[in-house]
């Protein structure tokens, strides 16, 4: 059986001052991407959002990622 995996990763950077944190939030994207395994497909990035968690903020933005996964047993 093969199916299709569909999984958002969300990055998360301090939302101190609104240039470094989106300049911030860039370079963690572009990281995360890089690192992606063979065999996983990046779709959109979703813009930037300011989260709040507890008291402080957060500059967020999701990735759409999806896999095959086959079983083999």
């Amino acid at each position: 059986m093969k199916v299709k995996l569909n999984v958002t990763a969300t990055c998360v950077v301090a939302y101190n001052s609104n240039p470094a944190a989106l300049d911030n939030l860039e370079k963690l994207v572009i990281s995360v991407l890089a690192a992606l395994p063979a065999g996983y497909i990046a779709g959109a990035v979703e813009r930037p959002l300011v989260s709040q968690i507890g008291a402080a903020q957060y500059l967020t933005a999701d990735i759409n990622l999806s896999t095959y996964y086959t079983q083999t047993n």
